[in-house]
């Protein structure tokens, strides 16, 4: 995984709301954690039930990891595109937090371990596919008087189908294949 700067503007986490120059609306930071009956006020999500859903589980009480952001689109005719930001909850061990940085190929590992269990005649395709639309980048994160990483994954997906696939096996991967490997 790289490290990188790309997402500077949301380091620190929450984040105030803003009104963009092209009249984009960002409603700022909602720590969801806290705050789920929130999760309305968050347009992102708005056609992607399948994003949803992975902001919903990941955000439930008693999880190791939250999400910081999220956004996606569609060109007309084209694949669906976007990006999510999570990372461990700031109670996390530090020891823990430094697993972050293999996560990448930690979830590469459960899918490809997936795909055999499932009895999947090519395994090491959908460990392929993920692999190209999927690109997993370190960035800085403040939050609640904590200064870590988060990551922010950029997905690129052939339609909503293939989208709720590579979400929804990273929702299980961190929300129970993960969590569990600790123990």
């Amino acid at each position: 995984m790289e490290n990188s700067c790309h997402n500077d503007h949301f380091v620190k986490f929450p984040y105030r709301a803003e009104v963009r120059a092209n009249g984009d609306i960002n409603n700022g930071g909602i720590d969801l954690v806290k705050e789920p009956h929130r999760i309305n006020e968050v347009h992102e999500l708005k056609g992607a039930e399948w994003l949803e859903d992975f902001v919903k589980t990941t955000n439930e009480p008693d999880r190791l990891f939250m999400t910081f952001g999220c956004v996606w689109d569609q060109e007309e005719g084209k694949s669906l595109f976007g990006y999510v930001d999570f990372s461990f909850r700031p109670e996390t061990s530090t020891t823990v937090k430094d697993d972050l940085s293999q996560l990448d190929e930690l979830f590469y590992s459960y899918l490809h371990e997936a795909m055999v269990a499932a009895h999947e005649e090519n395994p090491s395709r959908a460990t392929n596919y993920a692999r190209e639309n999927l690109v997993w980048e370190l960035t800085p994160l403040q939050i609640y008087e904590k200064t870590y990483q988060k990551v922010t994954l950029t997905f690129r997906s052939a339609n909503h189908e293939t989208a709720a696939w590579l979400l929804g096996h990273l929702s299980y991967f961190l929300n129970a294949y993960y969590p569990s490997s600790l123990s």
